[in-house]
């Protein structure tokens, strides 16, 4: 559909842009701040990264496993990997 060019640029000066990071399957494993939960590819992802346990060092548990940010959310942390780690609920 054709827009005015100024329209256009009107809506790229004002834009929020939203980076997101795809792996090969297509699946969104990088979504900054514009997602606060880890989402279930994210989740596999961080899981394997992890052995399948919690990060806390010689913790070793398997179940329970929730995705914690590391850099907290209400402080500006990003949903992205290298901010987020899975932690038992004990831990």
């Amino acid at each position: 559909m054709a827009a005015p060019a100024a329209r256009l640029a009107n809506l790229v000066d004002h834009a929020d842009l939203m980076g997101v990071l795809y792996d090969a399957d297509g699946q969104v494993i990088k979504f900054g701040r514009k997602r606060r939960l880890a989402s279930p590819k994210q989740v596999q992802v961080l899981l394997g990264m992890w052995g399948h346990k919690c990060a806390v060092p010689g913790c070793g548990h398997t179940r329970f496993l929730q995705m914690h940010h590391i850099r907290d959310w209400a402080e500006g942390g990003t949903t992205d990997l290298e901010n987020l780690v899975p932690l038992c609920s004990r831990c």
